[in-house]
């Protein structure tokens, strides 16, 4: 097994998997958080696109405050 580790202090840097703009929700995305920690109200920039983290869920629709590495 491998040991994977990262620090979860500082803004979070994330790879995007897959992104898309749901009618009545707005840009969804799903990402993977390789460093820092991501927090409601956050801006994502990838490329000339950006907008601001309005509410997180994990992959049970649960809503989370914040996700780390």
């Amino acid at each position: 097994m491998m040991n994977l580790r990262a620090t979860p202090k500082g803004r979070a840097e994330a790879t995007v998997i897959e992104a898309t703009t749901v009618h009545g929700i707005g840009k969804v995305t799903t990402l993977v958080v390789a460093r820092g920690t991501l927090r409601k109200g956050a801006v994502l920039v990838g490329g000339t696109t950006w907008c601001r983290v309005r509410t997180m869920t994990d992959e049970n629709g649960k809503e989370m405050k914040e996700a780390g590495p």
